[in-house]
């Protein structure tokens, strides 16, 4: 007889734990915003920068210092001394800026 209520407390069933609220706000997080394209301006490249996909540029149209700006791997020391169309993407982290194609 104490053998076998050895093997019954040894398998001893323990109480479910309750599922957590989906009311508290920690636990689900929000969704990341996308970025938000706010203009598209014309740029001069200045430099090829010591990565080969960033150049660095400054604004025709507006005053300002110097921009990087993230180009296609293809176009990689093509593009110094050209006017090249840049947009400007803002998010929560900051301002980037990326090259845009137009024939």
């Amino acid at each position: 007889m104490k053998l076998l209520d050895k093997i019954k407390n040894k398998f001893k069933k323990e109480e479910p734990v309750a599922p957590i609220p989906e009311a508290i706000p920690e636990a689900i997080p929000e969704a990341p915003k996308a970025p938000e394209k706010t203009e598209e301006m014309e740029m001069m490249v200045m430099a090829q920068a010591p990565n080969p996909q960033w150049v660095y540029c400054r604004s025709i149209d507006h005053d300002g210092g110097k921009y990087a700006v993230i180009i296609p791997k293809r176009l990689a020391n093509k593009l110094v001394k050209k006017r090249i169309w840049v947009e400007a993407i803002r998010d929560e982290t900051g301002v980037s800026y990326r090259y845009v194609h137009k024939a």
